[in-house]
Parts: structure tokens; C-alpha cells; sequence
């Protein structure tokens, strides 16, 4: 009998593995952060003693959920230029306000992120940090994943500050050199051989923001490095007006003429595609990170999941900044990532249930180019996971697991959450750190945000 460090047993077992395989009471052995084997019945009484045991009768195990695009920094800008388009939204919050954070600032932001993340069922994070008015507030961000548990991925942002409201008071004016200049050192500092926790990715920020030959020394740069490259491209029609104007093509066809495309780019929104787009991503496998929740907010369009859909484009879920979404719940986000698409095609089953919680799960992984450790349930795999209880008003009477999820539930479901094998939240509690404090001295430090911004 093999000693182990957690097993859950009675659950039923939604593994989104490649057959889709669905256990109806099963158990996970897991041990030294990996799941060791998955199965059902009692097999596991003869093969394990465990240290832990957590008894899942009643209760669905899923794989965690994989938010690929978010900006953690905007968790204390909820609220703010609302019922604004994009470009107004930002004079009214962002803009206004990236020159005051700081160290303090970027890591309560993270951390209510991150636990309003724990509570909806998310185990990984790229969080897309483009508030770098100052040096190492990306680090600050690691640091509030590393104290809640949360897989993160850096998404080292660039945006070109010198045109904010008040500029004046950035500390650091960010230029493509000390963008990359900084993903390098990140890259030392936080050495992907030392701990899978965190990683590192680009993030350049939109077409405005470099130039033609800034945008080949970041493919050359990922080339390089070997990481993934994550770009807000066409969220508007804004994208398209201003690279006619500079660059003489549309958005799309201006990177693809340069080479920027490849398998490991992912790009952010895609609401805007044009004739022969769509074939273009196809060509480079470019990766769609779809944000239905902002993009309804902020009435920016829609993106055409049912045509990546049917070129065979990886699809993966995002919430967006908690600046145009108001939240970080994933839950909400696969909802919503369903029922934007049936409204607009009025076709209810362009996109299922399942359809969903893979963009949320196991296509996550693949953008990431994380599918040999994220994603699914299945040996071998880190575990990172989920137990949902269904049993609240609102979800039960529980008739399929998976319609539950996505059409019916919410935070209040999610009961335990396990990330890279140890146990963060268990019982609606999470265990890591003190929330209630954490959340009283996020209100203080966003008040003092938002009165030096005068927002």
C-alpha cells in the first residue's frame, strides 16, 4: 500500500480528458502536488493510505479553471466609468489612475483577485500587467499569487504611459527595450525550473502601442525564450482605424505580414474580424482568449466563437480586469461565454455547456501550451482542482453536472479547491491566508488610490 499524500473519494469525477470520461463515484489519489492515478469504486482501499482524506459524496470534482486574460490591478477600479464605451471608460478609470499605484497598491489589488479567483473555481491565473509606471510592480503581483496559492502566469505588459491624464507622476515611462529588459530579468528571478507555480509570458498591449520593428523584437524575444505572447487585438474598431492609418493594412494582416503570428500567440478578444482573419489565425494556430463579460459591459461586440470553432481554433475563457468586468468570477464568465453567443446567432445550441467548461479547462491549458500538466483530470497531471457542491437553492435539483456549472451556479458552490496538490480552500474557507483582513485593507488602500487620482 502506497502512502500518499491526499485522497478524495465518492465524488463523481468530471475529468475532461479526450473522451470526455465522466466517473459517477470515484476517487483521486494525489501526491507531491501530481495526480498519482484516477478511478472508481473502492480500488482505492487496497492501494493507498493517505494522509488527508476528503469524502466528496453528493459533490462533483472538476479540473480548475483557467482565466487566460485578466489585470489584476484593476480589482480596486470596480465600479468606475461605467456605462461608458472602451476608449471613455479608460480616461474615466484606468488612465486616470495607473500613475499612483504602486508596490502596495498592485498586491491588494492581486490578492482580492486572487481570492475572489479561489472562490469561483480558478486554479490558474495569466494575469496581462501593462501598470508598470513603476519598477517591480509586477513582482508584486507574484507575490499575492504566491501568498493565496494560485498558479500564475506573468503576462509582462507594455503600454505606452507618456500620453496618460498625469503622466507627470509616473515614476517610469516604459519603453519596448526596459519591456524586455524586464521580462528577462523576471525570467532569472523567477526560473520556471525552480517552481511550475509561476511563469513568465509576453504581453504587448495593442496595435497602438509598438512599432514595426518593436513588434519583431518581441517575436524574436518569445522566439528566444520560448514563451507565450498575449495581445489585446481588435477588441474595437478602433485597432483597424489606427493600424490603416499607420501601418497601411488592417491589424491582423499588418502582424501576419511581419511575422509576429505563431502557435504561441494568444490573442485577446477578437471581436473585430475581418474577411480573411479568421484564415490567417487558422494558418498560425493563433490561440482566441474569449471575454464575454467585458466585452458585453463595455458593448464591444462579440467575437465569432462559432467560426473558430469550426476552423478548429483553440478557444479558451478570460474574465478581463475586474476594471471592465466588476469581478473575476469564471463561473459567471462560462455563463455569460454561452449565452452571448446563442443570443447573437439565436441558435441555442451553437455553443453547449461542455463546449464551455473546455475553454475554461483543458483549451486554457493548450493556449498556454501547459496541456501535458493542466487542464483535465487524468495521471499525471498537476493537481489543480475543484469540488463543487451542489447543493445550495439554486442549483439543485442537480440533473447533469456540467449544465449545473455553467447555467446554474455560482461562488457558493464551490467547496474545496485544491492547487498543485495541497488543499487552499476547504470548506468555502480559504486556509492560506486571513481574507477578512485582506479585504478591509484592500478597501483602505483603494480609497487612498482613488483620492491621489481624483477619480
Amino acid at each position: 500500500m502506497l502512502s500518499i499524500e491526499l485522497l478524495i473519494k465518492n465524488g463523481r469525477i468530471i475529468t475532461v480528458d479526450n473522451n470526455g470520461t465522466d466517473i459517477e463515484s470515484g476517487w483521486i489519489a494525489i501526491n507531491d502536488g501530481r495526480i498519482l492515478a484516477a478511478g472508481s469504486g473502492k480500488d482505492h482501499e487496497k492501494l493507498y493510505a493517505a494522509d488527508k482524506i476528503i469524502d466528496a459524496t453528493g459533490k462533483v470534482v472538476f479540473p480548475g479553471l483557467i482565466n487566460t486574460h485578466t489585470h489584476l490591478f484593476q480589482t480596486l477600479l470596480k465600479g468606475l466609468g461605467r456605462d461608458k464605451p472602451l476608449i471613455e471608460w479608460l480616461d474615466a478609470s484606468v488612465r486616470n489612475a495607473l500613475p499612483f499605484y504602486d508596490e502596495e497598491t498592485c498586491y491588494y489589488a492581486a490578492l482580492v483577485g486572487c481570492l475572489e479567483s479561489v472562490h469561483s473555481g480558478t486554479t490558474t491565473v495569466l494575469d496581462f500587467m501593462y501598470a508598470n509606471t513603476r519598477p517591480k510592480l509586477t513582482d508584486a503581483v507574484i507575490k499575492a499569487f504566491d501568498t493565496v496559492g494560485v498558479r500564475g502566469i506573468m503576462g509582462r505588459g507594455f503600454t505606452n504611459v507618456a500620453g496618460l491624464p498625469k503622466a507627470n507622476f509616473c515614476e517610469l515611462i516604459d519603453t519596448v527595450p526596459n519591456f524586455l529588459a524586464d521580462t528577462e530579468r523576471l525570467l532569472h528571478e523567477y526560473p520556471a525550473d525552480q517552481s511550475d507555480m509561476i511563469s513568465i509570458c509576453l504581453a504587448p498591449g495593442i496595435i497602438w502601442d509598438l512599432n514595426r520593428e518593436e513588434f519583431q523584437a518581441v517575436r524574436q524575444f518569445a522566439d528566444k525564450y520560448k514563451l507565450p505572447v498575449t495581445m489585446h487585438i481588435v477588441e474595437t474598431e478602433d485597432d483597424d482605424a489606427f493600424s490603416l492609418d499607420v501601418n497601411k493594412k488592417r491589424t491582423i494582416e499588418f502582424l501576419d505580414e511581419i511575422g509576429f503570428f505563431g502557435p504561441d500567440v494568444i490573442s485577446v478578444h477578437s471581436v473585430y474580424m475581418q474577411s480573411g482573419d479568421i484564415e490567417i489565425f487558422k494558418k498560425h494556430d493563433v490561440k482566441v482568449s474569449y471575454c464575454p463579460t467585458s466585452n458585453m459591459i463595455l458593448a464591444s461586440g462579440f467575437a465569432p466563437i462559432r467560426e473558430f470553432m469550426k476552423e478548429g481554433i483553440t478557444v479558451c475563457l478570460a474574465s478581463d480586469g475586474a476594471a471592465s468586468n466588476d469581478s473575476q468570477d469564471m463561473i459567471e464568465t462560462m455563463k455569460n461565454a454561452a449565452l452571448l453567443q446563442k443570443v447573437f446567432y439565436r441558435d441555442a445550441s451553437v455553443v453547449s455547456a461542455y463546449d464551455v467548461l473546455k475553454m475554461a479547462t483543458i483549451n486554457g491549458a493548450i493556449a498556454l501550451g501547459k496541456e501535458k500538466h493542466l487542464g483535465s483530470i487524468e495521471a499525471g497531471k498537476k493537481a489543480d482542482l475543484f469540488i463543487f457542491n451542489p447543493m445550495t437553492a439554486k442549483t439543485m435539483p442537480m440533473n447533469e453536472p456540467v449544465a449545473a456549472l455553467v447555467y446554474s451556479a455560482g461562488e457558493e458552490n464551490v467547496d474545496t479547491m485544491i492547487i498543485n496538490g495541497k488543499v487552499i480552500m476547504e470548506n468555502k474557507k480559504i486556509l492560506t491566508v486571513d481574507e477578512e483582513a485582506i479585504l478591509k485593507e484592500a478597501a483602505a488602500v483603494g480609497a487612498r488610490l482613488r483620492k491621489k487620482a481624483g477619480i
